[in-house]
């Protein structure tokens, strides 16, 4: 059951300002007031009733079109305009209580009723809405008030009688009902921002004019001199032309002016009597002018709508017509035939063509068969089963993803939609992303991705491969886990210079679960999607640092080559020059002063014999690390090592050499004594200076039980704690102080002793020193050095060349070999010309290292001129301190003599090459 609330009263509505409220009430107030003055006057039955009341309509409307507080003013208003209206027609005060309750009653109930089936503001605006005033608001709304306001009449007039109340009732029902269908649309149409109505321009109010017109007399045909049913008809065609020229607004208007003339041409202006009964004719004007309001309200509702549905699908039609011309999308249109009936301007430029042009083709017509098929295949498809369909099509070299969906349509054959984006652009940015993706991932730089905490988010292949872990492993981890250049206290700081400077640039020191590594990293600053990283990459330095070590390693090399190169040949001419005299004048028998020189020779010679000895052992880092793998007396590195760090290990601690056989080892020479010499540098530097005498170093040698060759280093120093000692080995790594050592000396060797196919093996405990022990497989039998020849038997006197920038060496061969004739030339190039016209020599002895031409250019110009003579030459070298000359030495099976030599050394070279040739001449 519904019940008589105001209706909206619970919505939330905006309140409505003090000022302007009591201006709305008042105007309701007054026009209440007026309209009921008017009811009266035109009714005809005055002073009891109206048949015809038209405040009840203007209530009605106020409260359809009413926000928040309104309605409750509206009531006030309206109340007190009925206790006005009563005064005006000496109206009894039960009547006047009675018409205020009935009026309230109606309108509440018919706004309530229309509201809620059409909204009070679009009342009038729709068919559905004019019904519901009519049925509901005129019609059904007034039935029970109007038998309220019956009653209450009946009580007080004495009448008596169900005919009696039933013809009062319709009286007071069909006159309120009127008021409400007239003028509730009236105020709903015409109020300013509130109706649907539109405007009415001024161009058209000569037609509203005619319209009143029309309805005016209409209305005089009609009701004046009483009421002519048989012209009724001609109500309608002005209300008709009002309704449908002018809307509801126009339908409206005329429906109140129709009532008010019709009423006002049958009133009856006299006081009501009890006794009388009323009127047909009363009814009949009521009925007519009701017949004629609903038909031009519904009219006129109509029109407005189809006017609404036309103005709406125009601009359905603006709307898509403007997206179909301005979509970059390529959009189409087919018939059941896969006919283009519509197209967009990118349609048409996909296919190179115009829109009208494209109009009626089918695929047949616009590609190749074979792809026609598919696109025929595929619509078909969707048109029969009504899903949407998604293929790819490349035109004119652009790729385009095509939606085909269903387009239903009423009692007709359904059409095709078609919506194709260009993805080239899309795809080739795509394709970048996924290569800039790849490259990142698999690029060689190792590059992490971490948070504003130090975690790592992300790591590519190469910094997997740095760290030694996979992705999952580092996600998560903060990275100082993985690099000791950053630690867990400093990273605030470190971010907040990241923030600042962009960039920072920092050595690292990679945790890898092998060891460590030196690697040069750089973190810089992302501000991505709202979320601020650090991007750290790194460059492995290891290898470099390595190169470089090994660089300035062979720097020092050269440097050592030239320097025994340069002391070498004055030690020549010096030792040899000894030699001679000592020969002389032990050839001479003398006293004591004699033997008192001959001493004093040889000690002179000694320290010949150790000078050479000290230049010999700077052979370890003088050898290049090119050198060739040979069988290596493992003894002889053992000794040159020692000798040179002798100078580490003199105020530390004792040398101790415990030398058992071993078999030689196939290895570089070079390398072999770098080995041995940084055990040995490693094991000084962990005892302290200063008590040499209490502490010692210890080199033994020994065969193992597979033949191999084992060489131990020991010391009494500190020893290393084992967790130390799993990473002694890693690159860098070292426990002296800053400034005092690489780290890699030990990597160098661990690196060095596996390439040679042997190990490196650690023993230690703190407090009791550490044992370094290398163990080399032997090398093979054949490369063994085979026995030195036997000496050679002095020869007959000879023709000797000797070629040598150094005048004095030249002068100290002559001396040695006085029993031969020896010629010296400084001057290589004139050597070789003397040789290549002819000149025979027996025995050519030449220097290896000569300005201008070397005793290698020498070779190789007689080996092409003159290769017999090329064979008689016997180099005499003080160091090959270069590459080429390495080579050579390597490669040639000539004889060579190392400066410094002694006297006896020369001889033998010279006899066994003359012995040689006297062979050769005897074969």
């Amino acid at each position: 059951m519904m019940r008589p609330v105001l209706p909206g009263a619970g919505e939330d509505a905006p309140a409505t300002p003090p000022g302007v409220l009591l201006a709305r009430a008042a105007a309701l107030f007054l026009g209440y007031v007026l309209l009921g003055a008017a009811g009266d006057a035109l009714s005809a039955y005055q002073g009891a009733f109206a048949t015809y009341w038209p405040p009840v309509g203007l209530y009605a409307g106020a409260l359809l079109l009413a926000r928040g507080r309104e309605r409750w003013a509206f009531v006030a208003a309206a109340v007190a305009a009925e206790l006005v209206a009563s005064q005006a027609t000496d109206r009894s005060l039960m009547l006047t209580g009675v018409n205020a309750a009935v009026d309230l009653l109606d309108a509440v109930l018919a706004a309530a009723l229309v509201s809620r089936l059409s909204g009070g503001r679009r009342a009038t605006g729709s068919v559905r809405g004019v019904a519901a005033l009519v049925l509901l608001g005129a019609l059904v709304a007034p039935l029970v008030p109007s038998a309220l306001g019956a009653a209450a009449a009946m009580v007080h007039y004495g009448w008596s009688g169900a005919e009696r109340f039933l013809q009062v009732w319709r009286a007071w029902w069909t006159g309120d009902a009127l008021g409400i269908l007239v003028f509730a649309p009236l105020v709903v149409a015409w109020v300013p921002g509130r109706g649907p109505g539109r405007p009415l321009r001024l161009a058209r109010a000569g037609e509203a004019a005619l319209v009143a017109g029309a309805l005016a007399g209409s209305v005089v045909l009609v009701f004046a001199g009483g009421v002519r049913l048989e012209r009724s008809y001609l109500l309608l065609p002005p209300l008709v032309w009002a309704g449908s020229r002018f809307g509801v607004r126009g339908a409206s208007a005329g429906a109140a002016l129709v009532s008010l003339l019709a009423a006002g041409l049958t009133s009856g202006a006299r006081y009501f009597d009890p006794s009388a009964t009323i009127a047909a004719a009363d009814v009949q004007v009521q009925l007519l002018v009701f017949i004629g309001a609903a038909t031009a309200l519904v009219l006129g509702a109509a029109l407005a709508e189809r006017e609404r549905t036309l103005s709406a699908l125009a601009e359905s039609e603006a709307r898509f017509e403007a997206f179909m011309r301005h979509a970059p999308a390529v959009i189409f249109i087919k018939d059941a035939e896969g006919r283009i009936v519509a197209g967009n301007p990118s349609f048409a430029s996909a296919h190179g063509a115009q829109v009208g042009d494209l109009i009626g083709r089918t695929a047949g017509t616009m590609f190749d068969p074979g792809l026609a098929g598919r696109i025929a295949a595929t619509e078909r498809g969707v048109l029969s089963t009504g899903e949407t369909a998604r293929e790819e099509l490349y035109l004119s070299g652009r790729a385009f993803v095509t939606l085909k969906f269903r387009i239903p349509r009423d009692e007709q054959p359904p059409l095709l939609g078609g919506v194709a984006l260009d993805v080239t652009d899309l795809r080739r940015a795509e394709r970048a992303l996924r290569l800039a993706q790849t490259a990142l991932e698999r690029g060689y730089a190792p590059v992490l991705i971490l948070d504003p905490g130090g975690r790592i988010t992300y790591a590519n292949d190469a910094a997997q491969r740095l760290f030694g872990r996979s992705g999952p492993e580092l996600a998560g981890r903060a990275v100082w886990d993985v690099d000791g250049g950053f630690a867990e206290s400093g990273w605030p700081a470190q971010w907040e210079e990241i923030r600042a400077r962009g960039a920072a640039v920092l050595d690292g020191s990679v945790r890898r679960p092998d060891g460590r590594a030196s690697a040069e990293v750089a973190v810089s600053h992302l501000a991505f999607d709202g979320a601020e990283y650090a991007i750290y990459t790194a460059r492995d330095l290891t290898d470099r640092r390595r190169a470089e070590a090994a660089e300035r390693l062979a720097a020092v090399g050269t440097l050592a080559a030239g320097m025994a190169h340069e002391i070498n040949n004055p030690l020549t001419f010096v030792s040899v020059n000894l030699g001679c005299a000592r020969e002389a004048l032990a050839a001479r028998a003398g006293g004591p002063e004699m033997a008192e020189a001959l001493q004093a020779l040889d000690e002179a010679a000694e320290g010949t014999r150790r000078i050479a000895r000290i230049i010999r052992d700077l052979g370890i880092v003088s050898r290049s690390r090119r050198d060739g793998r040979l069988a290596v007396n493992v003894h002889e590195e053992i000794g040159g090592a020692a000798k040179l760090a002798e100078h580490e290990i003199r105020h530390r601690a004792r040398l101790v050499l415990r030398l058992d056989p071993v078999p030689p080892v196939l290895a570089s020479e070079f390398q072999l004594g770098q080995v041995v010499l940084n055990l040995l540098v490693n094991a000084a530097h962990a005892i302290p200076e200063g008590a040499a005498a209490t502490n010692e170093i210890r080199v033994v040698s020994r065969t193992g039980p597979d033949g191999q060759a084992i060489v131990e280093v020991s010391d009494t120093g500190a020893g290393i704690p084992p967790e130390l000692g799993r990473r002694v080995f890693e690159p860098f790594f070292t426990t002296k102080p800053p400034g005092q050592g690489t780290g890699l000396g030990l990597s160098v060797c661990h690196g060095i002793v596996s390439g040679l196919g042997g190990r490196i093996e650690l023993e230690s405990e703190p407090g009791r020193g550490a044992l370094f022990r290398v163990v080399l497989p032997p090398a093979p039998d054949e490369e063994h050095p085979a026995p030195a020849p036997p000496r050679a038997a002095r020869a007959a006197r000879a023709r000797i060349l000797l070629v040598d920038d150094e005048p004095l060496i030249g002068s100290t061969v002559r001396r040695v070999l006085a029993e031969h004739e020896v010629e010296v030339l400084t001057d290589a190039r004139a050597a070789l010309a003397r040789l290549e016209a002819g000149e025979r020599f027996d025995v050519i002895l030449c220097d290896l290292m000569m300005p201008d031409l070397t005793g290698m250019d020498l070779h190789e110009a007689l080996t092409r001129a003159a290769p017999a003579v090329a064979r008689r030459m016997v180099f005499i070298t003080g160091g090959a301190f270069t590459e080429r000359a390495r080579r050579f030495l390597e490669r040639s099976d000539l004889p060579r003599i190392e400066k410094p030599f002694a006297p006896a050394t020369l001889r033998e070279a010279v006899d066994a090459l003359l012995a040689l040739g006297s062979e050769r001449r005897a074969g």
